[in-house]
């Protein structure tokens, strides 16, 4: 699973692991602890931040992309999330 933990408690590193073994195995089928997944069909990205925090520090986990994917996936939701926007501003 790819992290980016730099300067990320142990405590909270283990249970973004934790986190993220247990939404793979409910997203990908896998229903007992020891059962091997079976191929995956969802991807995730679980990302942790703390409140306030300007300078935009996030932890996340996934099940398996790389960087560049995951770049990818932000760069078109942040372009969706943006075009949404847009369309609400014209509405009011």
């Amino acid at each position: 699973m790819s992290t980016a933990i730099e300067g990320i408690t142990m405590l909270t590193k283990d249970a973004l692991q934790s986190l993220a073994l247990a939404l793979d195995r409910i997203l990908n089928g896998a229903t007992v602890v020891n059962e091997p997944l079976p191929k995956r069909t969802n991807g995730f990205v679980l990302m942790v931040f703390p409140f306030g925090d300007e300078n935009g520090q996030c932890h996340y986990v996934s099940n398996g992309a790389s960087r560049e994917d995951i770049i990818r996936l932000f760069t078109e939701q942040l372009r969706q999330l943006k075009a949404q926007g847009e369309k609400q501003e014209d509405i009011q």
